[in-house]
């Protein structure tokens, strides 16, 4: 009789053991798929968002450098250029010949923009003012005729050498503090971009040159 009982105790165990091994292997299986999940949705940033690489081919302005595109067979048709401002830096500051590095390129709602140009051109420039566009490409064969630009002005050739070639106005209830684009054309056509920044009226009253160019480098 005692052999009989031992005998139903010792399959009891054994029936025991393998529903608990079962138990546990499915348990483990199920915390596997919702670790597997839980990675696909955080791949995928909560709802399938993902974030965009720039695009090798973008063509970004970089503060202070004018960017020539569209040259032609003679050459650029505006080899540097200089923009000067009446209401921050030194005379020396806003005085620089036309060049294509090293520009100025901070101004200040309300300041008078004067254009000074290294060009062989007499007529049909212009200067037009974008918001900034992260890819200067859209402006490369686009025929610029004023839709879309914060303000477009004219070009023209001064009668003393090295003189302006225009001075406007960037009036503040008309241009927004920010980043903007300076598209200069020849006949509609963009030949020279570059990238400035916009400040609010008197935020840089007082600043030296060299805080100015700090301010240049860092934007």
């Amino acid at each position: 009789m005692k052999k009989i009982v031992a005998l139903v105790l010792a399959g009891a165990m054994i029936f025991s053991l393998s529903a608990c091994r079962q138990k546990g292997q499915a348990g483990g299986a199920s915390s596997q798929g919702t670790t597997k999940a839980q990675a696909t949705d955080n791949n995928n940033n909560g709802g399938g968002e993902t974030t965009k690489a720039p695009s090798a081919d973008a063509l970004v302005l970089l503060p202070g450098k004018l960017e020539i595109v569209n040259t032609g067979d003679n050459g650029p048709v505006i080899k540097g250029v200089f923009v000067s401002g009446n209401r921050a830096g030194s005379g020396e500051f806003n005085s620089q010949a036309p060049g294509v590095s090293g520009l100025r390129c901070i101004f200040e709602q309300n300041e008078y923009l004067g254009f000074y140009l290294d060009t062989a051109e007499t007529s049909g420039l212009k200067v037009l003012v974008y918001k900034h566009a992260e890819d200067a490409n859209v402006y490369v064969d686009k025929t610029h005729n004023g839709e879309g630009a914060v303000a477009s002005w004219d070009l023209n050739k001064p009668e003393e050498a090295n003189g302006s070639w225009g001075e406007y106005y960037l009036h503040p209830e008309e241009v927004a503090a920010g980043y903007y684009d300076l598209v200069f054309t020849k006949d509609g056509k963009a030949v020279a971009m570059m990238q400035i920044k916009l400040f609010k009226e008197e935020e840089l009253n007082g600043k030296s040159d060299d805080e100015l160019k700090g301010l240049m480098k860092s934007f």
